[in-house]
């Protein structure tokens, strides 16, 4: 059993942790920088511990904003990488929100993800009772879920953030013939728990990647 598949299968982990995880399984990643970044990172906000849920969202926005670049980039699986966002101070926007919900939690502040089904992450704060958002591609400001063009939004665990990560990454690197490399994205989202079908569903596309690679 790989270090992914052990994290993966005890309750639901750090967000970050589970996805630097899932980094060391598809390069040679750097584990220090990407512990010490986070680490950096809830040290800003160590001071927000009794700060109101709307101080503590907003200044985590700005914070993690500032040392981080959410970006898209439809060709790049390295975005995808948390260490490579944590020391090059860019990323993905899934990326992105799993560094915001870490960095937060070892700070004790409780925020957490909710998403659409189409992948549109935002980070909330779970006591917090009014529908704020912070959106990774623009942190510095609160939104209002309810004006977002965004489906309906759920509550994501740690296991399906790096389902959404890995996802992209399996797309991203077929895009651009890394076979190799989705192939071994794809069998580690076997490892993250899954109902039958959606099981059923990756497995089978994990065979047509193999078969594109013969």
């Amino acid at each position: 059993m790989t270090a992914f598949a052990r994290l993966a299968s005890t309750g639901c982990p750090s967000p970050a942790a589970l996805a630097l995880a899932m980094a060391c399984e598809l390069h040679d990643a750097d584990i220090d920088g990407a512990i010490a970044g986070v680490r950096r990172l809830a040290d800003g906000l160590a001071d927000l511990r009794d700060a109101s849920p709307e101080e503590q969202l907003e200044h985590a926005g700005r914070e993690v904003g500032a040392a981080i670049r959410a970006r898209v980039r439809p060709a790049s699986v390295e975005d995808l990488l948390v260490d490579h966002a944590l020391v090059d101070g860019a990323g993905d926007p899934v990326c992105w929100a799993m560094i915001c919900l870490s960095a937060a939690g070892e700070a004790d502040i409780p925020l957490g993800a909710i998403a659409d089904d189409e992948g549109h992450v935002l980070v909330a704060h779970r006591r917090l009772r009014r529908p704020l958002v912070v959106e990774p591609l623009a942190p510095d400001v609160l939104l209002d879920a309810r004006e977002l063009p965004s489906g309906e939004l759920r509550w994501r665990c740690s296991h399906q953030l790096t389902l959404m990560l890995a996802d992209r990454f399996v797309a991203r690197a077929t895009r651009t013939g890394r076979h190799g490399e989705a192939l071994r994205a794809a069998r580690l989202r076997l490892d993250l728990p899954l109902d039958d079908a959606t099981r059923e569903a990756l497995a089978a596309e994990c065979d047509r990647i193999a078969a594109r690679m013969n």
